[in-house]
């Protein structure tokens, strides 16, 4: 880290230098976008030491993890979701989510036939 402000420290103070003796017209515009690419380069030079492998690991973990996760709570709702309909008798098919209370013989609240429902649920 040192050495990376120094370098950053030296780029600043030579574009700064080099600026100061450079007169006005089209060639100290030449001398800023010289001066504003070094600055860049040093600026971002720590970039190019990055391991990408072992950050593009560490991403496919993490996504790896996280679908584990969500995969597995959705297991864990649809069998408590199951359950709750089995234990109350609601059918869950076709949209149903018992939302007329259910009746005997497969009809509704209303006394139409339900549309979904399981035979015998």
């Amino acid at each position: 880290m040192k050495g990376y402000l120094f370098s950053l420290t030296a780029a600043a103070l030579l574009s700064a230098l080099l600026l100061a003796l450079v007169p006005e017209g089209s060639v100290r515009r030449t001398v800023q976008l010289g001066c504003g690419l070094l600055l860049a380069l040093t600026a971002l030079s720590p970039l190019l030491k990055l391991d990408y492998d072992a950050i593009a690991k560490q991403i496919a973990e993490i996504r790896l993890d996280t679908e584990t996760v969500r995969t597995g709570v959705e297991v864990q709702n649809r069998g408590a979701s199951g359950a709750h309909h089995i234990r109350t008798g609601r059918g869950i098919y076709m949209g149903q989510s018992g939302r007329d209370g259910g009746g005997a013989g497969g009809r509704g609240g209303d006394g139409t036939a339900e549309e979904g429902r399981i035979p015998g649920a």
